[in-house]
């Protein structure tokens, strides 16, 4: 019900709230003024920094009896603007925007009573406003490097009821104070320019309207060298059709600087094609439906490197994508030829509190022996639920999302190789975030 305030929110409500078209027949009469969302409320709890939509409904009874959405004719005030404002159609905003009537927005902690005025009808509701959770800027940086971009994003908790929403594309974003050594975009990408110095910048990310803010701060400076991550190890080998994730680190020449993440500006050169693919993937908000409702996606930029139908020795070069020229090349892939025996997925049990997150691992079991995590290259088929999810995403593959219900789910896994398909099964039990879990049990 509650949502951050959206560009896209604000048109689709001004559009919406026109005025009400109601044919009304002889002696059909308004008895009552009413507010409400999908139904009736007399009271509403808010996080702080969320809006809703509400309306003012007439009922009318006579000939006809009907109810009427009348918002646009109502008269809306609020006891208290400074905790809740609400829309006018007239009044600005705290940021001077002018909204539709019944857009209520919480702008801190507090109570405040709504009332709507039609003809002589008069309707309240009560609104409660909890406190924000908390509200921080990812990734915390010591550094970013010169001539590079870099993503951030601000994570903002509402409440222990409520998984974590990632609220970059709706915040302000700025430097404070402005600088010439860094730009940052309106999705919170900032673009440094070359070093110079070891000048700390600050960037802050405010929530529109209720002013809360977050900060993170960090240096721009030159790269000492490159570092390669890879997803398993010293483990070189690499079965036809499974891939691994790679990461590529700027190191920096402080020792105490935290590694930069630098994956989504590489280029890579001399893939031997015929042997390996390799992906970018780059941080966002997902394509899958998986990714899309997940409450916070993976913010960790990648390189995704899959064996394809050639046995053999393979790898390739990277360069990342900058003035400076930094060039390196991976390790060398043993890829094998060997099929796919069975899958086994583990934990055989999870418990899941809402709005916790658990994750899931499917082990692929090989001819030659050789053990290796496919869960990027199962099916997840969650058997009698649609109160529960299994992410797909290149390094968030097997984490499970739930809904806020109580019930068991059977979860099924397949994997297919040479037209061969085995299955395994996980058993989750989604507890409500109203119920505990059994004492002594951890997720």
């Amino acid at each position: 019900m509650h949502r951050i305030i959206t560009v896209a929110w604000l048109a689709t409500m001004l559009a919406a709230c026109s005025d009400a078209s109601l044919e009304i027949g002889e002696g059909t009469q308004p008895v009552e003024l009413f507010l409400g969302v999908d139904s009736r409320l007399t009271s509403l709890a808010m996080d702080e920094c969320t809006n809703v939509q509400i309306g003012a409904f007439v009922r009318f009874e006579g000939d006809a009896p009907t109810i009427g959405d009348f918002s646009a004719r109502a008269d809306f005030r609020s006891s208290d603007p400074t905790t809740v404002y609400v829309g006018d159609g007239v009044s600005p905003s705290p940021d001077g925007v002018v909204y539709p009537p019944g857009a209520l927005i919480a702008l801190k902690t507090g109570l405040a009573t709504i009332t709507a005025t039609y003809l002589d009808f008069t309707s309240t509701l009560a609104v409660q406003v909890e406190p924000l959770g908390s509200l921080r800027v990812e990734p915390p940086l010591t550094d970013i490097a010169e001539d590079l971009p870099q993503k951030f994003d601000l994570i903002a908790a509402f409440s222990q009821a409520r998984p974590e929403e990632d609220v970059s594309e709706i915040a302000v974003w700025s430097f404070e104070p402005a600088t010439a050594r860094a730009a940052v975009d309106i999705g919170g990408e900032v673009q440094a320019n070359s070093f110079r110095d070891d000048q700390t910048l600050t960037l802050v990310a405010r929530v529109p309207e209720c002013g809360r803010r977050a900060q993170t701060r960090f240096r721009v400076s030159a790269i000492d060298r490159l570092e390669l991550e890879y997803e398993f190890g010293d483990d070189a080998r690499m079965p036809l059709g499974t891939s691994e994730v790679l990461r590529v680190y700027a190191r920096f020449p402080d020792p105490e600087s935290t590694p930069q993440n630098l994956s989504r500006s590489i280029e890579v050169e001399n893939l031997p094609d015929d042997f390996l693919a390799a992906t970018v993937v780059r941080s966002g908000p997902g394509e899958t439906i998986e990714e899309l409702l997940n409450p916070v996606n993976i913010r960790n930029d990648l390189l995704l490197v899959t064996a394809l139908e050639e046995a053999g020795m393979a790898g390739f070069e990277i360069e990342i994508d900058s003035g400076a020229g930094w060039r390196t090349s991976t390790r060398v892939w043993e890829l094998l030829d060997t099929g796919l025996d069975r899958v086994s997925v583990s934990p055989e049990e999870v418990l899941v509190r809402y709005p916790d997150t658990a994750q899931l691992n499917a082990t692929g079991i090989f001819a030659n022996g050789m053990q290796r995590d496919i869960s990027r290259h199962v099916l997840w088929t969650p058997l009698n639920s649609s109160a529960l999810l299994v992410s797909t995403a290149a390094d968030a593959a097997g984490e499970i999302t739930v809904g806020d219900t109580d019930q068991d789910v059977e979860v099924e896994v397949f994997a297919e190789q040479a037209q061969q398909v085995t299955t395994d099964y996980a058993l989750v039990r989604i507890y409500s975030s109203s119920n505990e879990l059994p004492q002594g049990q951890t997720p």
